[in-house]
């Protein structure tokens, strides 16, 4: 599977995505802006593993737990890694302070993408469909 994986990000691709993510795999994170860094919450049990490359909150009672990742054009994300964040540690940026932040401000609304209402005409489910993916983590920043 690493070998396909490899191959894959040798070649070029006419996917746009793809092609970013390329791209930013032979970039240094350190390019990455600080204020494209946000909260990110994923399953719970990719992080049970002790093999997960960054910074992380796992939960183990909860269905998601807490990383962290840059945003990226055409909706891509690279995870944080621990070199990444110890780097920023060592220049006294405040890496999870500036991305609460920046996910406080970006995430203040909409909450959701869509609600289905009942028969009553009040709202019984929503659903958080962003195109930056990060849907979920929006719940964090939910004030009531």
């Amino acid at each position: 599977m690493l070998t396909w994986l490899c191959q894959l990000f040798r070649r070029g691709s006419v996917d746009p995505a793809l092609a970013q993510l390329q791209r930013d795999v032979r970039a240094s994170p350190s390019e990455f802006p600080i204020g494209d860094l946000r909260p990110v919450l994923i399953p719970s049990p990719i992080l049970a593993h002790k093999s997960w490359i960054g910074p992380k909150h796992y939960f183990e009672n909860l269905p998601v737990s807490l990383t962290w990742a840059y945003l990226r054009p055409e909706n891509t994300m690279m995870y944080l890694s621990f070199d990444s964040a110890e780097a920023l540690d060592a220049k006294r940026i405040d890496w999870r302070l500036h991305s609460k932040e920046a996910a406080q401000r970006e995430f203040a609304e909409p909450l959701w993408t869509h609600e289905f209402k009942g028969e009553s005409d009040s709202v019984e489910a929503v659903a958080l469909f962003h195109s930056d993916g990060l849907g979920p983590s929006r719940l964090l920043f939910r004030s009531n």
